[in-house]
């Protein structure tokens, strides 16, 4: 079995490549090796200039920075690449391009929001329940929505925006051809390296019946697409991957739900640390 060139590999399976790879590399590498805290100093004017100081982590900072805006950038970058590929004087393709730009515009702020909001409130949670027992105060309340069910949520809207315009670029695009076996595996990696991030690290954030009920939505939707347009999958790299990681999310779900039970209440799946 031949390798394909990076250069001359699918444009669309480099995508895949290139948006998994700076999502380990930011989130899992660069965060190790950032280490210590900074003291932000606050003078409140309401208390006649009374000073005080909270501490940040700045591996904490960074991943806002890193996870938000600068993953933003290269996402950016890379969905221009793929709509180079787009004759948007067919058909109503400069419609879609309108949608697509505008798209990608608004996941970027969703995340860079989501990201931000998380971390902070995930921080001002660890403070309160450092000085305070878990409770139902308004205080509280606040902290836990905006930590564990706001940030999270928007966070995994804005990939799962990520990937869902990637895919309609792709079915829009032109130079479909079929994929080359190192690629077919490539593509299949992809696939599962998408479904971790959408599956597991779904769970502790309370995120998981929301994208369970998204991936439900689209493999139907891919589905009906197959069939009528008479697409095939292995011409499409991000659909086959898009279809491995749906599959593998809805199976993963299921059988967490048969491991260890449903809650009465949303977010109705156990967090792996009440586990």
């Amino acid at each position: 079995m031949g390798f394909t060139p990076f250069k001359d590999s699918y444009r669309y399976l480099n995508f895949l490549i290139i948006f998994l790879l700076t999502l380990l590399l930011l989130y899992l590498i660069i965060p190790l090796f950032i280490s210590g805290t900074i003291k932000i100093w606050v003078n409140i004017s309401e208390l006649d200039g009374a000073a005080g100081y909270f501490s940040l982590k700045i591996g904490m900072i960074m991943e806002i920075i890193l996870m938000g805006p600068v993953f933003g950038i290269i996402y950016y970058f890379l969905m221009k690449s793929l709509i180079k590929n787009v004759d948007e004087n067919q058909g109503r393709n400069k419609y879609v391009l309108y949608f697509l730009e505008i798209g990608v515009l608004l996941f970027i702020n969703i995340s860079v929001m989501g990201h931000i909001v998380h971390l902070l409130f995930d921080y001002g949670n660890w403070i309160y329940r450092e000085s305070n027992v878990m409770d139902t105060s308004q205080l509280y309340l606040f902290l836990y929505y905006s930590d564990e069910w706001l940030g999270h949520h928007l966070i995994h809207i804005a990939f799962f925006g990520y990937i869902t315009l990637a895919l309609i670029t792709e079915f829009i695009g032109q130079e479909h051809r079929k994929l080359n076996s190192d690629e077919l595996i490539y593509t299949i990696a992809s696939g599962v390296g998408l479904s971790v991030v959408f599956s597991y690290y779904t769970y502790e954030g309370q995120a998981a019946f929301m994208i369970f009920i998204l991936f439900i939505l689209l493999l139907i939707i891919e589905i009906i697409i197959l069939f009528i347009k008479k697409i095939n999958p292995l011409e499409r790299p991000i659909l086959l991957a898009t279809i491995i990681t749906s599959i593998v999310v809805i199976i993963f779900f299921i059988c967490w739900i048969i491991l260890f039970g449903i809650k009465p209440y949303y977010p109705f799946v156990y967090q792996p640390s009440e586990l």
